[in-house]
C-alpha cells in the first residue's frame, strides 16, 4: 500500500504506451490496406479496358 500511487502511475503509463503502439499499428496496417485495395481497382480497370479491347 504504500507504492500504491507509484504503481498505478506506472500500471497508466504502461496502458498510455500500449495504446499509442497499438494506434501506430492500426495506422501502418491501413496504409498497407488502402494501398492493396489501390493495385486491386488499378488491376480491375486495366482487366475491364483489355475486356472491352
Amino acid at each position: 500500500l504504500k507504492h500504491k500511487d507509484e504503481i498505478i502511475q506506472i500500471q497508466k503509463d504502461s496502458i498510455n504506451v500500449t495504446q499509442n503502439e497499438i494506434r501506430d499499428m492500426q495506422r501502418r496496417l491501413q496504409k498497407k490496406i488502402d494501398t492493396q485495395a489501390l493495385i486491386i481497382r488499378e488491376q480491375f480497370e486495366e482487366k475491364k479496358y483489355l475486356l472491352e479491347q
